[in-house]
Parts: C-alpha cells; sequence; structure tokens
C-alpha cells in the first residue's frame, strides 16, 4: 500500500513537472520610448506605471513622454507595446523661465480609483466625447529660491488646443463610481453635469454595481429565457 501511495505521488509530480513545462511566458519588446521617457530610468522600465485611461472601453493603454525645447511628444501604445495607438506633441503654453512642467496624474487604476496602480495621465473621455486624446499638464513657476509662487494647470487635446486653463492644482480624479459618474477632483474641482459610463463590476448581472445572490437570479432568469 505505501508503494502504491509512493507511486500514485510520483505520477502527480510529473504530471505537474510536464504541465509546468508547458506554460511559455513571453516577453514584450520594450519600446525605445520608454527609455527615453522624462520619468524612466533605463535600467527600471515600468511600462504600465502611467497609461491613457479610456472610461467607455474600461481600458488602459501605456503612455510614455519626453519634453525638450518647450514641447512635450507624447506616445502611447496598444497593449502589445509594439502598436502605437497614437503620438503627438503640444507645446507647453507657459513661459520657461524658473519653471517645471510635468504629466499630472489623475489617479490610479487598478479596478478602483483609491487601489494601487496605474496612474492616469490621460483620457479621451473624461472632458468630452470627442475621440482626442487629452493630458493634463502642471505647470509651476518658481522664485529664485525655486519656491513655488504660481501653479497652473493646462488640459490640452492631441491637436494641442488648450481647453482649459485653470489656476492652482487640478488634483487627483475621485473614482466616479463613488459620485454617480460625475466628476470631481481633490483639488476641489468639478465638471457640471458631466456623467461617465461607470463600468458595471464583474458578475454584476442585474446593474446594481454589486455582485450578490440577486445577479445569480438574474443569470438564471437569462438562461431560462425569462429575461
Amino acid at each position: 500500500m505505501k508503494r502504491y501511495f509512493t507511486f500514485v505521488l510520483m505520477l502527480a509530480f510529473m504530471a505537474a513537472s510536464v504541465g509546468a513545462a508547458d506554460l511559455v511566458i513571453n516577453k514584450l519588446p520594450v519600446p525605445v520610448e520608454m527609455t527615453e521617457d522624462d520619468n524612466y530610468r533605463a535600467d527600471y522600465p515600468m511600462p504600465f506605471d502611467r497609461v491613457m485611461y479610456s472610461f467607455a472601453e474600461n481600458s488602459i493603454r501605456p503612455l510614455f513622454c519626453t519634453t525638450t525645447n518647450g514641447q512635450m511628444r507624447i506616445t502611447i501604445y496598444e497593449l502589445d507595446l509594439t502598436t502605437i495607438y497614437k503620438q503627438f506633441t503640444i507645446e507647453l503654453p507657459a513661459p520657461e523661465g524658473n519653471s517645471s512642467y510635468y504629466l499630472e496624474g489623475l489617479g490610479s487604476y487598478s479596478g478602483d480609483f483609491d487601489d494601487g496602480g496605474c496612474s492616469i495621465r490621460a483620457t479621451v473621455d473624461l472632458f468630452n466625447n470627442d475621440d482626442l486624446v487629452e493630458v493634463i499638464v502642471n505647470y509651476r513657476q518658481r522664485d529664485a529660491d525655486w519656491n513655488t509662487i504660481a501653479e497652473t494647470t493646462y488640459i490640452i487635446n492631441e491637436n494641442n488646443k488648450v481647453l482649459a486653463e485653470i489656476d492652482g492644482d487640478l488634483g487627483s480624479l475621485i473614482d466616479p463610481k463613488c459620485t454617480g459618474g460625475k466628476v470631481f477632483f481633490d483639488g476641489g474641482f468639478r465638471l457640471p453635469d458631466r456623467v461617465l459610463p461607470v463600468v458595471q463590476e464583474k458578475g454584476d448581472i442585474n446593474g446594481d454595481t454589486e455582485v450578490g445572490l440577486p445577479d445569480v437570479t438574474a443569470l438564471v432568469g437569462i438562461v431560462m429565457g425569462k429575461n
């Protein structure tokens, strides 16, 4: 009996080993853009640290940027990191001097904005529905000691059009799931009458934004042709 049990364990181990040998994990190619990005180090690339987020699709795309001579070049890739979704250049709208520019982070996305995850730096459907990418550029003017004396946030689309100029820091976006789709920022700003498509939770069959027993009942009704 003991020998039989040992034999069964060996077979199970061999089967597990064969299964592991069948697992193939492919490494995606790292675009040159990634190593050129202002906020990345060539020896420590992070392809999904900054993304463009689509609310309608509930999807992300990796985003990289470089800033030279008063211009910011934005490159957004598809998830395979081999195909460029969009690439464009915007003119930084404020004078250089003692100043600094950076892409403002709208928030993080890993299921919900209050979780740690990918930093949202651009969207296509947060501010309007024209299918153009919008980025949020923060500009800080500084004195001789490099202290911030003025701060401005610009919302600029991929056609280099300034959609809004805001005094101060717009702040991170509060998850629209928590606000019924309304757009609020923790900097104290709000977009009036702007409602986003609130994506349902996985398993939310009946559309009440929660996953529970009522979803099972709704699913049975669908299967039985009652819904």
